[in-house]
């Protein structure tokens, strides 16, 4: 038995939005929207036809009966403007407190729809969060006397910027500085947090202020929160529909999902807009993919690459090709990454210098120079004459320059020589070094701290890189509260020193790696932010530090429950370091150690272990038998193995990754807590509830001794403590467990994740089992959606759901308690094997609930 589909909301929010279409554009939307649903077609023509008719019959059209009214307000309405989305934009006069000519934009007669009023709330929301002189400015919002929503704006008086382009007859160069100004635009909009989604030249007018033009982008109703929701209306992505206008649109926007619609996405609209600026078309032909069908339109956006600009226009200078082209990368990944990065090569290529999106070559630079100084590349016989009579000059010159190079080498070894004496230092301490002492290694790194303190006061850059190299130890030691002080001062110290760009790049990262691993997430990625700005600045986006950079924000963004992207951006980290001259074994293994695991988190179990191994063998050709790395690697193999139903197999690998952490970082270390919390969930899977207690109190007694009790890693301890203690019956302290592994996990990670969500789960099934149902219900509800807040497997969501479902029907909700039951189950059903307990708990739920219905009957 299967929940009937909510065809009513989609309906209505589809009926609203073909009235906001031109009549001629209409059907075809229809047949795109609806698709193999041909009774919905049907259902939806004869509702705007008969919409049409109730017009016709009232000798008015229903979309302008505002036409009648004269004042909202304080404003007086003069005449309409025009329509967008769903809403009619009206000339208006306002009276008080001061009097001005403004623009109104109103909800629409009969598009007063739940969907389409939180949309335009959405427009107003976004608008006035947003202050800069290419936007149209907000002055007022409210509501009219009907309850239709409204708000007020600048006026703009001005033409589509293609029109005004076409029609001032304006150059290349003058486009583009005009476009900059669009950029710019959109570049405030997402500092705000807001993404524009439909770009195209309607949006974007051109006005003419003290003989200047000046650009305006209106019209964010459909604009996109990138961070939290714009108003405490949903605002619904309807089935089969597009958010934005075919020929503008980025690939991801044709997905049934917005979750891969980010600022990139106005990357690449800006990119069609830049190619219709250049070339007067767009990058394909706008009627044809507004009549495609939505696999059609999404099948054209995928796989076929528009013609370069110079096709279209062979007059255009290469390097346009090359600017455009990267904002209409099919992967947002491949495109410019910020729209700064996009105004700073048009900015180049008007300079005349190389621009980033365009591959170097020395010829070209040279090419570039030239242009930059035709002149002196006008004089260059001239220029040869001069260097070969300044030869003799210059001979005499290098003596001296010989005198002061001696002096810097001198002062550079000097450096060294006190880099060396602190690195064999670091090599004592180093967990997986050859070296033996009977000196401890944590007194090693304090006594070295001391040292840099106290002999490298005026050595800054010998400093930075002691303090950095410092740092990396306590990280691996899991002391990485130690390592952000150390880290912080090096960086500092490494940004103000030239020619130290590829060592500060390094030194940032590895800060990112401390805040995360210290429980600071938004500071780590605020710190990553930085780091690829840097890089980008300074062309580092070929290093084994960029490298670095990538995978450690796909920890990151594991950790915020995005799998997704933290597996696109270890993969790029894997291939970079493939890529590099220089043979890079054990980072390769790094990033394929931290690529099994995010497949892990996917349930692509089988290519997970592959992938383990991979990195595993690459560690025993290239790495001693202690070096740190196998602890995790073994860990994840072992993770594989568990959920492929292998648990036997996994163990031995856990025990020996036990003993490995337990000498190299002490037996109460964060991976040691890691590795018995897993043992403890082979256990339970087992059927061995008294392994499963004794080896997750284990892990929270070495989490305590360690002091981490308010890290990630212990809540999800207690979180499979927890678990055991609610299959045994022991429902009090398993409360208590379970609530205090929620507080820490809220302080620890961001709101997507899915250790809060696992926890949420469990805690929802204790308060069934103690029959408190409407608590169950909210923290269940809370699970689930936090659940699909992430990108975790649609099971994982499910299983709360069936739990959900089963606290409803309980509290005499049936109809509603029935949809969550049966449709989970058959997710269920359909899903690995991997929590065979909650599959089975959703099949007698379900059963008792199908008795229980034909028994009533």
């Amino acid at each position: 038995m299967s929940a009937r589909p909510d065809y009513d909301l989609e309906e209505e929010e589809l009926f609203a939005a073909v009235l906001a279409l031109p009549v001629s554009e209409r059907t075809a939307y229809l047949k795109r929207a609806c698709g193999t649903n041909a009774a919905l077609l049907e259902r939806l023509t004869n509702l705007v036809e008969d919409f049409s008719k109730a017009g016709t019959f009232f000798n008015e059209d229903p979309i302008r009966a505002w036409d009648s009214v004269e004042r909202i307000g304080p404003y007086r309405l003069v005449r309409e403007l025009g329509e967008g989305g769903c809403g009619i934009a009206y000339l208006a006069e306002q009276t008080n407190p001061i009097r001005r000519e403004v623009a109104i934009k109103v909800i629409k007669p009969g598009m007063d729809t739940k969907a389409v009023i939180a949309r335009f709330e959405a427009e107003r929301q976004a608008l006035a969060l947003m202050d800069h002189p290419n936007v149209a400015k907000v002055f007022d919002a409210g509501a009219t006397a009907e309850g239709r929503p409204y708000f007020v704006m600048e006026l703009v008086r001005g033409v589509k910027i293609t029109e005004y382009c076409t029609q001032s007859r304006l150059s290349v160069a003058e486009r583009l500085s005009l476009f900059v100004q669009v950029c710019e635009a959109i570049q405030h909009a997402h500092q705000k947090g807001i993404i524009h989604r439909d770009i195209k030249p309607s949006n974007v007018l051109v006005t003419v202020r003290d003989g200047l033009p000046v650009v305006k982008v209106i019209d964010f109703g459909i604009a996109k929160a990138i961070q939290g929701r714009l108003t405490d209306q949903t605002i619904h992505t309807e089935l089969g529909r597009i958010i934005g206008t075919p020929a503008y649109i980025s690939p991801e926007q044709t997905d049934a999902s917005d979750v891969g619609v980010d600022t990139r996405s106005d990357i690449y609209s800006l990119g069609v807009l830049l190619y219709e600026l250049l070339t007067g078309q767009t990058p394909f032909d706008a009627d044809e993919l507004s009549r495609a069908s939505l696999d059609q339109l999404r099948e054209r956006l995928r796989l076929v690459d528009p013609p370069r600009p110079s096709r279209r226009l062979q007059t255009l200078d290469a390097d346009l090709d090359w600017i455009v082209m990267r904002c209409l990368e099919k992967e947002a990944t491949r495109r410019y990454q910020a729209v700064t990065a996009l105004s700073e090569d048009l900015d180049r290529y008007l300079r005349n210098e190389p621009v980033l999106a365009r591959p170097p070559s020395v010829i070209y630079s040279v090419r570039k120079l030239a242009r930059r100084n035709r002149v002196a590349f006008a004089s260059a016989t001239t220029f040869i004459v001069l260097v070969t009579l300044s030869a003799i000059g210059m001979t005499i010159q290098a003596q001296r320059i010989g005198a002061q190079r001696d002096v810097a080498e001198r002062e550079r070894l000097k450096a060294q020589q006190v880099a060396n004496v602190a690195m064999n230092v670091f090599a004592v301490a180093d967990p997986y070094s050859t070296l033996t002492s009977q000196v401890s290694a944590s007194a090693l790194l304090e006594q070295a701290a001391r040292s840099v303190e106290r002999e490298l006061r005026d050595q800054p850059h010998a400093r930075a890189s002691l303090l950095h190299a410092l740092s990396r130890n306590y990280i691996r030691r899991g002391r990485s509260a130690i390592a952000i002080g150390h880290l912080r001062e090096a960086v500092d110290i490494l940004r103000r020193m030239p020619g130290a760009e590829t060592e500060t790049l390094g030194a940032m990262v590895d800060l990112a790696t401390a805040l995360r691993r210290n429980g600071d997430i938004f500071g780590s990625q605020r710190m990553s932010a930085d780091g690829y700005a840097f890089a980008k600045r300074y062309g580092l986006e070929r290093t084994a530090e960029y490298a670095y950079l990538l995978l450690d924000n796909g920890r990151t963004q594991l950790r915020q429950g995005q799998t997704l992207a933290a597996q696109s951006s270890i993969e790029r980290s894997l291939q970079l370091y493939r890529a590099l001259p220089e043979k890079r074994p054990i980072e390769i293994a790094v990033a394929l150690n931290d690529l099994a695991l995010v497949l892990t988190w996917a349930d692509q179990f089988a290519r997970a272990e592959q992938t383990a191994r991979e990195a595993l063998e690459l560690l025993a050709r290239n790495a001693p038998p202690m070096h740190p790395d196998r602890v995790s690697t073994e860990m994840y193999l072992a993770d594989a193995l568990f959920f492929q139903g292998r648990g036997s197999e996994a163990i031995p690998l856990l025990q020996a990754a036990l003993s490995k952490a337990a000498e190299l970082f002490g037996p109460d270390c964060g991976t040691a807590v890691s590795i018995v919390d897993r043992l403890a969930e082979i256990s339970y899977a087992q059927g061995n509830l008294v392994a499963a207690e004794a080896y997750s109190r284990d892990a929270l007694a070495r989490a305590r001794r360690d002091g981490s009790e308010g890290f990630a890693g212990a809540a999800e301890a207690a979180t499979t403590l927890a678990r055991t203690l609610l299959a045994r019956g022991e429902f009090a302290e398993a409360e208590v467990v379970l609530r205090r592994a929620i507080a820490v996990l809220a302080r620890a990670l961001p709101p997507s994740n899915q250790s809060s969500a696992s926890a949420e789960y469990f805690l929802g099934e204790l308060l069934l089992a103690t029959n408190r149902l409407t608590e169950a219900e909210a923290v269940l509800t809370a699970s689930m959606n936090r659940w699909k807040s992430t990108d975790a497997p649609p099971w994982r969501a499910m299983r709360s759901a069936n739990a959900l479902g089963e606290a409803l029907y309980r509290q005499g909700r049936t109809a509603e308690g029935a949809k969550y039951l049966v449709e989970s189950m058959e997710g269920l059903a359909a899903a690995p094997s991997i929590d065979r307990e909650a599959q089975d708990k959703a099949r007698a739920r379900a059963e008792h609930y199908l008795r229980t219905t034909v028994a009533s009957q």
